[in-house]
């Protein structure tokens, strides 16, 4: 044990730059915990190290990185607070369609001005017969106030990105984070392109004071309309009382990002003689050198974790199944992939009851009776929250719960799965606790979730359309996942194992897939645009050396009542071509 943390410490010094010319000494320059005991170290040449007790006040480069970029965290939080208060949605959701707003060009919202200076984060509305070919990928709003006269003053217009269409509604995002004053209004311009992908209303005819406005130009009153639209929710997050610039808060993130890859350059040793992988870690002010892998890992968490057969939410599992939802295959699931990668055996526990239930005084170790036995503690929570003003300290108490039940662990807690209050709470809270914080919401995206109707393997080895488990993450997401607790803990993703997907000539014009690449082994699910099924009896799914994959036809109604197409195939261990036949 001595010669071989003599290894890491040497190894150390070489990537630090600490080592002095040989046969000059230097006094003690670093702390490093062993055994439960802490040592300073000096050098009198490349070969030996020489354990002296730690000098005090001794410090070097290392830890004062990390004092550092805890401050830049520090500093980014003041700053978020600041600029961003209480999250807050204007929500019009009346439910039953029974009208639309007609014509093109026209700006349509509620007369509910904004209570505060606030930043725009997004807008869902629904839409009338609106599928993604009908909405397009961008929409324009109109951000201002109405006058006496029953005229809308536009103070800017704004382009947004359409980021999905399910069911109906659609999703409008917004760059740069614009802001909206006091007093402001904000109204969706219809599409150009048709008059019925237009906004979908009811006959509720509500009055509130807040009536639902249409105005056909700039300079005409508008027309009160007698009913509600069927959905309308604009999110936003108000402003802070503090004053901040966005762009101190930018320059903030460059230089923790900067110093950020700094660390991680330095933060990782290979034991020379073992081939041991340490991670550098300040514990208690102590320098460290943790052993990277696990060989037991416990993942702790909702139903991106584990879920079991529940006809209910359209999962049909084995009995005695527990699968993250929602990948396709029983080892396309995040947990299983990290455990596979190090070797490791898995445990699961739910935390849903922790989400709905949180407090300071939870009795963690009644429901989670976590133990001593871990090398590893994968945490993913946030879904189920409803945030309170106590999420904060109650997060901080699971962190600290984990790590005195589990002293020899390294605890990983992601972020959910968006960015919002309660992954600012559990990202300060890991800041505080010194828990390894995993952004799991940057691993978020279109190609990365499922539609309504994509396929899955269930219950008896038969294929199941993706229901109201949809929304979770599908294979891609789950590896993306993965990748991320696997290099928090300085391990190599699973990248060798996602493959390229690629249409040959013109199939992709009537074809789709979730993404263009899969994790192998995974199921595939080939959509077939609405219209063009007559055209696609059977399908062509070939490897990179012409080995053929099997594709077989389904169809299901569960995207929008319609019945489509698919064919689905076993995504194999490389990149496939998909054609029509």
């Amino acid at each position: 044990m001595y010669n071989r943390l003599q290894g890491i410490l040497l190894s150390l010094m070489l990537v630090l730059g600490l080592l002095p010319a040989v046969g000059q000494p230097t006094g003690p320059t670093m702390q490093v915990s062993s055994g439960g005991r802490t040592f300073g170290f000096s050098t009198t040449s490349i070969d030996s190290i020489t354990f002296t007790p730690a000098a005090a006040g001794s410090a070097d480069d290392y830890p004062s990185l990390l004092r550092l970029i805890e401050q830049n965290r520090q500093d980014i939080a003041r700053l978020q607070d600041a600029l961003g208060g209480e999250h807050a949605c204007i929500d019009r959701h009346s439910g039953r369609i029974s009208n639309w707003v007609y014509g093109a060009g026209k700006y349509v919202g509620y007369r509910q001005p904004i209570a505060s200076d606030a930043v725009l984060l997004r807008v869902e509305a629904r839409l009338y017969m609106a599928g993604p070919s009908d909405v397009g990928s961008s929409a324009e709003f109109l951000v201002g106030t109405v006058d006496q006269r029953g005229w809308l003053l536009p103070r800017t217009m704004l382009q947004a990105t359409v980021s999905s269409v399910e069911g109906g509604v659609a999703t409008f995002t917004f760059s740069g984070s614009p802001s909206i004053s006091a007093g402001e209004m904000i109204f969706i311009r219809t599409a150009p392109k048709q008059d019925d992908a237009s906004l979908a209303v009811d006959g509720s005819g509500g009055d509130d004071g807040c009536p639902l406005y249409e105005f056909s130009s700039l300079s005409a009153e508008g027309r009160r309309r007698g009913d509600d639209l069927s959905l309308f929710r604009v999110h936003v997050r108000y402003m802070g009382t503090a004053f901040a610039s966005r762009s101190a808060l930018e320059e903030v993130s460059a230089r923790l990002s900067a110093l950020q890859r700094q660390l991680d350059e330095h933060a990782y040793l290979t034991d020379r003689v073992t081939g041991t992988r340490y991670r550098l870690e300040m514990r208690d002010g102590v320098l460290t050198p943790v052993p990277l892998g696990a060989s037991r890992v416990l993942a702790i968490g909702h139903s991106f974790v584990n879920y079991p057969h529940s006809p209910s939410a359209d999962w049909y599992l084995d009995d005695g199944e527990n699968r993250a939802m929602a990948s396709s295959v029983h080892a396309n699931q995040w947990p299983l992939m990290v455990a596979g990668r190090l070797g490791a055996t898995l445990t699961r526990k739910n935390a849903v009851d922790f989400e709905r239930n949180f407090s300071t005084g939870y009795d963690f170790a009644t429901h989670w009776a976590v133990t001593d036995d871990y090398d590893a503690i994968c945490v993913f929570i946030g879904e189920n929250v409803a945030y309170t003003d106590e999420f904060p300290a109650s997060v901080e108490a699971a962190m600290a719960y984990l790590k005195a039940a589990a002293p020899h662990a390294t605890v990983y807690w992601a972020g959910s799965w968006n960015y919002g209050p309660k992954y600012d709470a559990m990202c300060a809270a890991a800041a505080a606790q010194q828990v390894r914080f995993v952004d799991t919401p940057s691993t978020k995206g279109a190609d990365r979730q499922w539609h309504r109707g994509d396929y899955y393997l269930g219950r008896g080895g038969d294929y199941y359309p993706m229901g109201a488990a949809y929304s979770h993450p599908n294979d891609l997401g789950h590896a993306a996942i993965a990748d991320m607790f696997l290099h928090a803990m300085g391990q190599d993703g699973t990248g060798d194992a996602v493959h390229a997907i690629s249409f040959a000539g013109n199939a992709g014009t009537v074809l789709s897939t979730p993404s263009s690449r899969w994790p192998e082994g995974g199921i595939v699910t080939v959509r077939v645009a609405p219209g063009s099924e007559p055209s696609v009896t059977a399908l062509s799914v070939t490897t990179a050396d012409g080995t053929p994959v099997e594709a077989i036809r389904r169809t299901n109604s569960l995207y929008d009542g319609t019945e489509r197409t698919y064919f689905t195939f076993v995504m194999p261990a490389g990149d496939v071509v998909v054609g029509t036949q």
